[in-house]
C-alpha cells in the first residue's frame, strides 16, 4: 500500500497527469484510510514471530529509497545516503523495513520544507549501525 501511494504522489507531480489529479487525491487518501484499518486489525492481532536471516542493511535501505524518496518529495525534503560497505547481519527484513520507514516518516514530519534527512550505515566496534538523522527541532526537555 506504501508503494502505491508514493508512486501516485510521484504521478501526481506529472504535467502529464494534471488532468488525473484530484482522481489520484482520492485514491491516495483511501489508501491511507485502508492502512490505518489495517494498522488497528495488526495492533490487536497476535504478534508473528521472527524470521530471521542473513540480510544486508545496505540492500533493506535500497529497496526502501524509491518509497522514502517519495514520502520526502512531498514534504519538500531532501534524502541524503551514506552507507558504507557493511558485512550482512541476522535480522527480520518486514521488522527492519518497518523500523526504517517509521524513522524516516517521523523525521520528515518534524522537518520543516527545505530540510535534509540522512541515512547512514556503518560498521564500529558496536557493530553494524544504522543512523536516520533529521533537521527538526527536536523535543522539548518536558
Amino acid at each position: 500500500m506504501t508503494s502505491i501511494r508514493g508512486f501516485l504522489q510521484l504521478f501526481q507531480r506529472q504535467h502529464k497527469y494534471r488532468d488525473d489529479k484530484d482522481v489520484m487525491e482520492l485514491m491516495i487518501e483511501e489508501i491511507d484510510r485502508i492502512n490505518e484499518i489495517i494498522s488497528t486489525f495488526l495492533s490487536i492481532a497476535p504478534k508473528n514471530t521472527l524470521v530471521l536471516k542473513l540480510r544486508s542493511l545496505n540492500d533493506s535501505v535500497n529497496n526502501l529509497l524509491p518509497l522514502i524518496i517519495a514520502d520526502a518529495f512531498k514534504n519538500d525534503v531532501h534524502i541524503e545516503t551514506e552507507l558504507t560497505n557493511v558485512p550482512q547481519i541476522i535480522i527480520d527484513e518486514s521488522e527492519i523495513r518497518q523500523l526504517l520507514l517509521n524513522l524516516v516518516r517521523n523525521g520528515v514530519q518534524a522537518m520543516s520544507e527545505g530540510g535534509t534527512l540522512s541515512i547512514k550505515t556503518f560498521e564500529d566496534n558496536d557493530g553494524v549501525n544504522l543512523i536516520v538523522q533529521d533537521e527538526g527541532n527536536g523535543m522539548s526537555p518536558e
